[in-house]
């Protein structure tokens, strides 16, 4: 798990000191634990299980304006799309 977690870092582009690489993966091991005590429990449909209801609206789509007014507050903008700095380097 140690190497994930250092290839991890590697590609977020984040160092890790000894102490929080190990604090990671302390942490990491007891959340894998507790989805695995998850992924045990029974799953299906019970009497005490709400009825499954749509919950969700339909998409419309409705043109308010926000995009423009956002757009004009970037720093930098071209063709109605914020600029931003690349997140790679060129390898």
């Amino acid at each position: 798990m140690r190497e994930e977690i250092i290839e991890t870092a590697r590609l977020a582009q984040l160092d890790f000191t000894e102490d929080e690489l190990t604090q990671a993966e302390v942490q990491l091991g007891r959340m894998l634990a507790y989805v695995n005590r998850l992924s045990k429990l029974p799953a299906g449909e019970s009497e005490d299980a709400p009825a499954h209801v749509n919950v969700f609206r339909e998409d419309v789509v409705r043109d308010e304006g926000l995009a423009t007014e956002i757009i004009a507050g970037a720093p930098e903008a071209r063709e109605n799309q914020f600029v931003v700095p690349k997140t790679f380097a060129n390898e």
